[in-house]
């Protein structure tokens, strides 16, 4: 499946089951309930896009729609088996889409085993800002033109659920300050898709406090360790958590999992997830071997904020027959550079936060272990150059 009907199903959470999140909690129940104190929290972000179809969509590969649907319906047994094995001091968060078996099996197995340590982040208003879609230089156009039609709606519907939310005082400048201040580093030169991302995590952001609160859910935002996984992989997975350090004040970043996730890619379907490698900056690299043996690696920051700067990882190619994927599609490959020079290859690391500045290029190694690419990888040099 590709980026763009991904996201189309995210959208999809307009309609996607509610259930509360006080886990069959009564009222009075919460007041008199003692605080759990958590110190890891995971994400299950979207989980089952391919099953809220009921057949192979037109313009697909039926193969391939199916091998996906395959693999996830095996990572939704392996989702049931990872709630039934949470600890007592481990929450988890879901963002249901669709009404599926899978999805309505997940909530019901999680609310019962987990009880309050068991959050639904209900829907929220979740829309592009498709009045600047014509407007010339929209990001300018967002922040300097309080009239614009479209403006005002958008950013009062977006943070107060179409009014039926009540958020702090001043969140709207707050985040306007905060686009200011980014748009200081990275310019205004990016995709308004990106507006969506940064208030639509803001607002998720305190949705989460607020069941917290609400299910007596304490923990302290210097230790606990956070885990996210669900569909797509490099897509809402990543898209509706990246910022989520951020805004919660969290030390550390919101991992991904690969092997509690799915993907449209072709080569993961039946890849074995191997490693994941550390950088600095929150800057990840994923690491498979794929069903041909072949290795494959993914570039990520487990966390961002619109104001952090490009970072590239800088991959020797002399040697390295290397191809460079985006989802289904052939970027980039050795073969067909023969006569580049020897050099780095300059990998934008991705973001997940739809400014257009990056995409997810998997890279995929021929003729070389998965040792030697590993090796290879996690010894490159990341910085915001291109030289």
């Amino acid at each position: 499946m590709d980026a763009t009907i991904v996201w189309k199903l995210a959208s999809i959470l307009a309609v996607a089951v509610c259930i509360s999140s006080a886990a069959g909690a009564s009222t009075g129940e919460k007041a008199n309930q003692e605080p759990i104190h958590i110190n890891r929290i995971y994400w299950c972000i979207h989980p089952y896009c391919w099953s809220m179809y009921s057949g192979v969509p037109e313009g697909h590969d039926p193969d391939l729609w199916n091998a996906i649907l395959s693999w996830e319906q095996r990572v939704h047994k392996l989702h049931m088996e990872f709630v039934s094995k949470m600890k007592p001091d481990e929450a988890l968060i879901i963002y249901p889409i669709g009404s599926s078996k899978p999805m309505t099996e997940l909530i019901a197995h999680a609310q019962k085993t987990l009880g309050r340590r068991c959050i639904i982040s209900c829907t929220r208003y979740c829309a592009n800002p498709d009045f600047l879609n014509d407007v010339p230089d929209p990001i300018c156009a967002f922040l300097e033109d309080k009239d614009l039609p479209g403006r005002e709606e958008w950013v009062h519907d977006t943070l107060t659920d179409k009014g039926t939310w009540e958020t702090p005082e001043g969140l709207a400048e707050e985040m306007e300050a905060e686009i200011r201040e980014a748009c200081k580093t990275i310019g205004y030169d990016w995709s308004i898709g990106a507006l969506k991302v940064i208030y639509y995590n803001r607002v998720l952001a305190l949705d989460i406090e607020e069941k917290f609160r609400n299910n007596g859910l304490v923990y302290d935002p210097q230790r606990v360790r956070g885990m996210a996984f669900g569909e797509g992989l490099e897509q809402c997975a990543m898209t509706w958590k990246c910022m989520l350090p951020h805004y919660m004040g969290l030390a550390h970043p919101i991992e991904n999992d690969p092997s509690l996730s799915v993907s449209g890619a072709a080569y993961l379907v039946n890849a074995k997830f191997k490693d994941r490698i550390m950088f600095p900056n929150a800057v990840r690299l994923l690491l498979w071997e794929g069903e041909d043996g072949r290795p494959i690696g993914l570039f990520y920051r487990a966390a961002v904020q619109l104001k952090d700067p490009q970072l590239y990882a800088h991959v020797p190619i002399e040697g390295l027959n290397l191809e460079v994927w985006v989802m289904n599609d052939k970027f980039w490959s050795a073969q067909a550079n023969a006569a580049m020079p020897p050099g780095d290859l300059h990998v934008p690391v991705f973001t997940a936060d739809r400014t257009g500045r990056n995409a997810y290029y998997y890279l995929i190694g021929n003729d070389i272990s998965y040792e030697d690419f590993r090796d290879r990888l996690s010894g490159v040099e990341i910085n915001t150059e291109v030289r």
